[in-house]
């Protein structure tokens, strides 16, 4: 939803132009979201990075993430973002399983760009710091031990 984001993000400019935004990935539609960040005029604000392996050091770049996604089976970009300490602000279209941490606040994508701002106003209002024990356990997210567990599961049945 790179529409959407977009429309985000350039709502927040209004009140914060010091905002920057970090889109990472690669998809069928990179001509046209590209086309539409000229159109928007935010060529200059906007970071575009595709084929990226090193998302740690991305991630711990950021103050805040957000996916308006319109669907997600179980949206592991949020558990990374989580999982670095970020705040995230997620569509409400996103499965509930995904919501590890209590940083994390859902928002429609049905209703104005202007919601989503006001979100990410409070995310920042409140302590952020990257305390690692307010991410609870990790490991269970760690996807070398999810196929211990499965393997497990499987070869004892």
């Amino acid at each position: 939803n790179h529409d959407y984001v977009l429309d985000i993000y350039r709502e927040y400019l209004v009140k914060h132009k010091e905002a920057r935004l970090l889109l990472i990935g690669k998809g069928a539609e990179k001509e046209r979201i590209l086309k539409k960040i000229e159109d928007y005029d935010l060529k200059d604000r906007i970071i575009f990075l595709e084929g990226r392996s090193d998302i740690p050091e991305l991630l711990s770049a950021m103050d805040i993430f957000i996916l308006p996604s319109l669907f997600e089976g179980y949206p592991v970009s949020a558990i990374e973002a989580q999982a670095m300490g970020l705040p995230c602000i997620l569509s409400d279209r996103i499965t509930k399983e995904c919501l590890v941490t209590d940083r994390v606040e859902m928002v429609s994508i049905d209703g104005p760009a202007a919601a989503w701002c006001e979100a990410i106003d409070r995310s920042r209002a409140k302590d952020n710091s990257r305390c690692m024990d307010k991410i609870g356990n990790l490991e269970d997210y760690d996807i070398q031990n999810s196929i211990r567990r499965l393997e497990d599961i499987f070869c004892n049945v």
